[in-house]
């Protein structure tokens, strides 16, 4: 019984963690975008000013960092709401989940409706990443970055 508690309770942890890195995701997509829309017009950026403006935008919280790309980017109405959607499910799952019905955690079902609702709220930060997605292949278009150059390089980095 007690293997089974634990269990489940490490499954709706790594459910956490996975919407906790899609926000992550989400939030550097958004900061990337930001760079991109600075940088137009303007030549290659050397990596030290890449990585200052990517460590400027990283002290933003995600709706700090929505707000200007809105102010930048017009999305139609169904863009905008998936990622208002995106922000408030972030917001929930990190300053609310686990206290919002605390004592779902203590039955079986319970946790099962727990990671139901994590589910949900991945399945929304998806649809808010489509939408930044799109916005970061059109800029980086723009800008003249082929986007296998930019992966092989991001690989390469991380390579030990």
């Amino acid at each position: 019984m007690e293997s089974k508690f634990k269990s489940d309770v490490d499954s709706i942890y790594r459910e956490v963690g996975s919407v906790v890195q899609a926000s992550q995701h989400m939030e550097y997509a958004i900061g990337f975008s930001l760079t991109l829309i600075r940088q137009l017009n303007k030549g290659v950026l050397p990596n030290e000013m890449f990585d200052a403006s990517m460590e400027k935008f990283s002290k933003s919280t995600f709706g700090r960092l929505i707000g200007a790309i809105k102010d930048h980017v017009d999305f139609d109405e169904s863009s905008e709401a998936a990622l208002m959607a995106a922000l408030k499910e972030r917001n929930y799952i990190i300053h609310d989940f686990f206290f919002d019905q605390p004592e779902l955690i203590q039955t079986i079902e319970g946790r099962a409706q727990l990671l139901e609702r994590l589910q949900q709220a991945k399945e929304v930060l998806h649809n808010g990443y489509l939408v930044l997605d799109g916005i970061t292949a059109l800029l980086m278009k723009l800008n003249g970055l082929d986007l296998q150059d930019v992966m092989s390089e991001v690989r390469s980095g991380m390579e030990y």
